[in-house]
């Protein structure tokens, strides 16, 4: 039960990113209304942060896409979630790769990488 629901907030949110114009402010507010109501620091909640930090990205809201990646990547690692931290550090790299901060983007990757090797990933 725990995991079909996992996954239907997952589709639900996914599909939500998509909507163009003021739907874009009512994704985040429905991403944010679901991460109040869970807590703790497992899949669902790294997920909920990972999905809003892309939110954000997508709106080009720079500084909250980093501040949700920084969440993501703190519960991961409070967590002991190996492989979501080293996904959360590509997912940032990827971010400033894009925005053109190239040797911040490597040390993300490289983050990640070191991760991924270490856990046969």
């Amino acid at each position: 039960m725990r995991r079909f629901k996992f996954f239907t907030i997952i589709l639900i949110t996914s599909s939500l990113l998509f909507v163009i114009g003021s739907a874009q402010t009512s994704t985040i507010d429905s991403l944010e209304n679901l991460l109040e109501k869970h807590s703790g620091n497992d899949t669902l909640q790294i997920e909920l942060l990972k999905q809003l930090a892309f939110a954000y990205w997508f709106r080009a809201d720079s500084h909250q896409a980093l501040t949700y990646y920084e969440k993501a990547l703190k519960c991961a690692d409070e967590a002991g979630l190996q492989e979501d931290k080293s996904d959360i550090l590509c997912l940032t790299g990827e971010f400033y790769k894009q925005k053109g901060s190239f040797p911040e983007a490597i040390e993300y990757f490289r983050k990640a990488l070191k991760i991924a090797r270490l856990n046969n990933y």
